[in-house]
């Protein structure tokens, strides 16, 4: 029987195109997309041009590819550790220590992605963005899903499951712009700030109290 593990080219490869993507999404942060050059990842990379479009066909694929391959993991992630959990409130809570941790180990994309990425409902499909939007709808389903089987459970506020995911992620949105624009390098939160998400929003939306360790001093 074969083994479906990687030969050790296929794993260079794969390392290759992560430490461009990771180059990459550092310059991104900084300079913006638009701004950025091959030439620039190349330098940031120490890989030659000719080397990353051995693995990307432009830039615009090294943006998709950026996002795609993050908020992939992310999602998979989200999907993982709240399989089998019972409450749709637990899973939201779970939810949100997953995305702060995100945030903080990936500051740097979180920088890239509230600089360049609009998902846009009346966007062209030919739009950079809106060809990455995909893993964007799913993670809104993700949650909307959620939000429906709250209400159904009577652990949430009878709202449209919609508006209540865009409610959560404006504030996700919110609190990660502050967060992120007011650090000068890597990002350090304390369990009072990774907590402030859900007890503002869940404080107005859940109909039973959080669990002890998110209220101050409980």
């Amino acid at each position: 029987m074969s083994s479906m593990k990687p030969n050790r080219r296929a794993r260079e490869k794969q390392r290759h195109r992560r430490e461009i993507l990771e180059s990459a999404c550092d310059v991104f942060a900084e300079k913006g997309f638009r701004k950025t050059t091959i030439q620039d990842i190349s330098h940031v990379s120490e890989f030659s041009v000719a080397s990353i479009y051995k693995h990307f066909e432009s830039k615009e694929d090294i943006y998709h590819s950026l996002i795609e391959d993050v908020l992939g993991i992310y999602y998979n992630t989200l999907k993982r550790k709240t399989s089998g959990v019972e409450s749709p409130l637990e899973q939201l809570l779970i939810a949100l220590d997953i995305t702060t941790q995100m945030i903080v180990e990936r500051v740097n994309f979180c920088r890239f992605l509230l600089r360049e990425f609009r998902p846009n409902l009346y966007a062209t499909k030919d739009s950079i963005p809106e060809k990455s939007a995909d893993v964007y709808w799913k993670l809104i389903n993700f949650f909307v899903d959620i939000f429906e089987r709250g209400i159904e459970k009577k652990e949430l506020v009878d709202l449209p499951p919609f508006y209540l995911t865009i409610s959560l992620l404006g504030n996700v949105f919110s609190f990660t712009s502050y967060w992120v624009n007011t650090s000068k390098g890597d990002l350090s939160l304390g369990e009072d700030q990774q907590h402030i998400i859900p007890r503002v929003f869940f404080n107005a939306v859940a109909t039973k109290p959080l669990p002890a360790r998110f209220v101050p001093n409980a």
